[in-house]
Formats: C-alpha cells, sequence, structure tokens
C-alpha cells in the first residue's frame, strides 16, 4: 500500500511506501516539511483505512519509536502542530460517523500526545505569531471539544499568549515582524484570540488594543497598496493582498477587493509613517509618485536585511523594487532573498550583516518630513561591525536624491557599495560609469547618476537578481546597479546619488 502527498503546483505530489520516513523532504523546501507533518494533505484521502494506516504509522514512528523530529516536537513545528491538532480532531469525528472504534482510538491517543506536545517549551516560540497559532489551537480545544478542557492548562496559555500578543505588536497597532505581509497576516489571528477570550468569559491580559491593530493595519496595508494592486513587498511580504483575510476582517459579509476594504488609505494622497516604515503618496509636480521604505529591528521574527531600502513607483511605473519573498524554495535560496545582497542598501564588500537574532535597536527611521512638493526621510543602521550606514533621500519635483555615509571606527581599506534593486519591468541601460538610464516598454522612465563623480568610483549593472513574481510559487530574475568605491579608509564617506524622472 502506498499514499501520495500533493502539495502545490510548484511542487509535483510525492508518493509514500509504508512505513513512511516522516522526516522526508524529497524537496529540499521547509514548508514541504510543514506541510508534511502538519498532515492537513491527509484530508483529501476518501478511503479511511488508508488514514487510519497513516495515522499508526505516525504514531509510531513519533510516539512508539520516539524519533526526533523538529516538526513534530521542535519550535519549527510549532504552527504545523497546530495545524495537526484540528486535522486529527476532524479525522476523529469521520471515524466516529462510521462506528470505527479503532480510528477513533488512534485519533484519540495522537491528541493526546499533541496536547502535551502544545504545552510544551521545547515547541513553543515566545513573541512569535506561531506562538500565538499553538494558543489559539488550545483555546479553541477547551471551547469545541470540552472533554480535553482538564488536559489544557488555560492559565498557562492565557499568560503565555498574552506576553506573545504584546511582543508581536507595537502600542499604536504596527506589527512587530517588518513586513507589510505579516500585518495583514497576524490581524486575523489577533481578532479570534479577543473573540476567543470573550467566548471563555476571560478579561484580556495583554496591553495591546485590538481596536488599534485594526485600524493602523488598515492604514499601513492601504498606503502599501499600489495603483497595480500589489503590495510593495517589504520584509517576508507577498506582492498580491491575501482578500480572503481582509474580507473576513473588514468585509462585513460582504466579498469586495483589497482596493476597497482599505479605503480611504488605499487611494487617498498622503503620508503613512513611523520609525519602521514611511509610505508617500502624492501628486508632485504633475507625477504621481508612490514610494516604500524600511529601516528597523524589532526582534529576529521574519526579519531581513533591507534596512535603507525603498521602492518607488511613478505614474503607475515601478522602477525601484524589493525582490519579495516565497516560502516554496529552498532554505538556501530564501536567506539568499531576504540578504542585504538583494536590496536597495549599502554594503562593506566581503563584510557580512549581523545575525538578526538580537536587535541592537539602532535600525531606525530617524525622522520624516512633507508637504506638497516632495519629502524628506533620513534613516540609520549598523549592520556591519565597526561601520554606521545613514540615507537620506529626498523627492524635490522630478528629482529623488539619495545620500549615503559610511561612518567608519577604523583605518583598514575597504571596498564600499550601494546598490539599487529594479523592478523586473525596468530595462536597465549603461549611459556612463556613473550614469544608467532605465527603460520601461522601451520608453525611458528614469536616470540613475552618482553625483559628483568619484575617481575610485566604479558600478557595475547585474541581470541576475532573484525576483518573486505575482504568484510567488514561481521566480524571475531583475536586474539591479553596484555603485562601488574602493580603498575606503577615512572616518566618513559620502556617496550622493540623483534619480530623474524622465
Amino acid at each position: 500500500m502506498s499514499i501520495v502527498v500533493k502539495h502545490s503546483s510548484s511542487l509535483k505530489p510525492y508518493k509514500l511506501s509504508f512505513p513512511i520516513n516522516w522526516l522526508a523532504n524529497p524537496y529540499d523546501n521547509r514548508n514541504w516539511l510543514h506541510h508534511f507533518n502538519s498532515l492537513r494533505w491527509l484530508s483529501s484521502e476518501k478511503d479511511l483505512e488508508k488514514v487510519e494506516k497513516t495515522l499508526r504509522d505516525f504514531y509510531k514512528f513519533h510516539c512508539v519509536k520516539k524519533n526526533k523530529n523538529l516538526y513534530y516536537s521542535g519550535r519549527r513545528g510549532d504552527h504545523t502542530a497546530a495545524i495537526r491538532l484540528g486535522v486529527l480532531l476532524a479525522f476523529k469525528d469521520r471515524f466516529s460517523s462510521i462506528d470505527s472504534s479503532s480510528g477513533v482510538g488512534i485519533c484519540e491517543r495522537l491528541v493526546k500526545e499533541e496536547i502535551r506536545n502544545l504545552h510544551s517549551e521545547k515547541l513553543y516560540r515566545p513573541g512569535h505569531n506561531h506562538g500565538l497559532m499553538v494558543d489559539l489551537a488550545l483555546m479553541r480545544l477547551v471551547l469545541d471539544h470540552p472533554e480535553y478542557k482538564k488536559r489544557v492548562d488555560l492559565e498557562l496559555v492565557l499568560n503565555r499568549s498574552a506576553k506573545t500578543l504584546d511582543a508581536m505588536w507595537h502600542a499604536s497597532g504596527l506589527t512587530k515582524e517588518h513586513s507589510v505581509s505579516y500585518q495583514e497576516y497576524n490581524l486575523p489571528l489577533t481578532v479570534e484570540y479577543f473573540e476567543l477570550l470573550d467566548k471563555l468569559n476571560v478579561e484580556p491580559l495583554a496591553s495591546v488594543s485590538l481596536e488599534n491593530i485594526v485600524e493602523e493595519s488598515r492604514r499601513f496595508l492601504g498606503y502599501a497598496l499600489k495603483v497595480t494592486g500589489e503590495y510593495f513587498p517589504l520584509g517576508d511580504s507577498f506582492r498580491l493582498p491575501n482578500e480572503n483575510i481582509l474580507n473576513k476582517v473588514f468585509g462585513q459579509g460582504e466579498v469586495r477587493s483589497a482596493r476597497e476594504l482599505l479605503m480611504p488609505y488605499s487611494e487617498e494622497e498622503g503620508v503613512y509613517g513611523n520609525r519602521n516604515f514611511f509610505i508617500f503618496r502624492k501628486t508632485v509636480n504633475g507625477r504621481k509618485v508612490h514610494f516604500a521604505a524600511t529601516c528597523c529591528w524589532d526582534s529576529h521574527n521574519h526579519k531581513q536585511n533591507d534596512e535603507l531600502s525603498f521602492c518607488l513607483e511613478v505614474d503607475g511605473v515601478t522602477i525601484f523594487d524589493d525582490p519579495g519573498y516565497t516560502e516554496f524554495l529552498p532554505w538556501e535560496e530564501i536567506l539568499n532573498l531576504k540578504s542585504e545582497g538583494n536590496h536597495s542598501t549599502i554594503k562593506v564588500k566581503d563584510r557580512e550583516w549581523s545575525s538578526t537574532v538580537g536587535s541592537n535597536h539602532f535600525s531606525e527611521i530617524a525622522m520624516y518630513d512633507h508637504d506638497n512638493s516632495g519629502f524628506v526621510i533620513e534613516m540609520h543602521a549598523s549592520r556591519v561591525a565597526g561601520y554606521k550606514f545613514s540615507r537620506r533621500i529626498e523627492l524635490k519635483n522630478n528629482f529623488l536624491h539619495i545620500d549615503d555615509k559610511i561612518y567608519s571606527e577604523s583605518e583598514i581599506s575597504v571596498q564600499v557599495e550601494s546598490e539599487f534593486i529594479f523592478n523586473n519591468q525596468i530595462d536597465v541601460r549603461r549611459d556612463s560609469d556613473s550614469c544608467y538610464i532605465a527603460f520601461c516598454k522601451g520608453e525611458p522612465v528614469a536616470k540613475l547618476k552618482c553625483l559628483p563623480e568619484i575617481e575610485s568610483l566604479g558600478s557595475e549593472l547585474n541581470n541576475g537578481k532573484p525576483y518573486v513574481l505575482q504568484d510567488r510559487k514561481y521566480t524571475g530574475k531583475t536586474c539591479s546597479v553596484v555603485f562601488s568605491v574602493g580603498q575606503f579608509t577615512s572616518p566618513l564617506l559620502e556617496l550622493k546619488f540623483c534619480t530623474e524622472f524622465l
């Protein structure tokens, strides 16, 4: 007997023989392992004999033989376990409906083990949305399956979930998980959390306000939405809004588009700004300018090396862009997407940015100002040991001025680079070492120059940058321009750039 695991169109169905190796990872993909061990793929199996055999195999592998599997009892499997509990309870109901005592029995044993798992410190991730998912699974269990209520330490769940919620959100309602998509993704989880507290007749222990989170989400997501219907994919973000989530929270029973649901912020001219994100959408000198930048580091959760990076859209054409994010790649490729090497930021050659574990709290948008003629924003970061970076961006009429400053604590000679990532629909052509022209559909749309020309300045056009497409199951390529200065030894290096809208 065999059984087939179906994942998505990007990964082929995988045939398994018994006994099953629950550590199998045929596509070198963490999302596949998560999906496989969650057992949700098994829900579509109509043959309950196969289902029971699979569940018994799963129980023997993990609970009898005690094989170590991070997606069963480790922190990497927290979200996996939360999903699996719901799957097991649904199978228990299916077996009960056909009076299969053996099927109900194996589900019972697995559910009890899962409840123990979900209480474990080894599995729980404090301050992370996955931690909240674990607590939601246990809270639902208490409400929907009271026969298991005595097995749930509700006091533990309520206390740790409150701490997790406060670690996930700023008091303003902004996510601490560094991205547009996680502002969106964590929204319905948080709404459900407060709904479950109400059903449990328990007062919230968290200090964050649900009202603030809902309103801040509408503002942030609305301003991040481009005229094309895509988000600026800052952080671990997808290009397309999740309209199922938005309708669930904002729809009030009527299915509408993201643009409608996020009104008025999805269309109004204005500014969204704080120490983490800055988004500007206004008509300046007759040009419709939409600009977004990020510089923040609140925690390790969903953190990319994207400080100082920005995106720019002019008259509906995205010129500078973020490479985007997807979970449908091998882990090493995902890490590459998240790295400083794939963002419009400052680098010191051969010096890696510091680990994202444990923020130094130096990454921030230090100031911003705006009026009808443009804006100015200044960002600071210190992600390379011995160096501090500053980027000042000013929009004035048809020009975007970028002033990069690199402060060094040593006299060691290094090469400094400022890189600019373009949208995948932009064709960039070299005009000179210090000047590049961006074309869209054969028409020039922008000119990027380094000012003034520096004697040791070098530049390079790179056409091989990864770029996640609208359907995040697929990736393509885009280009970047890297300006570099070698033999930098002074305490301060300043590089100035100008992008002219054509």
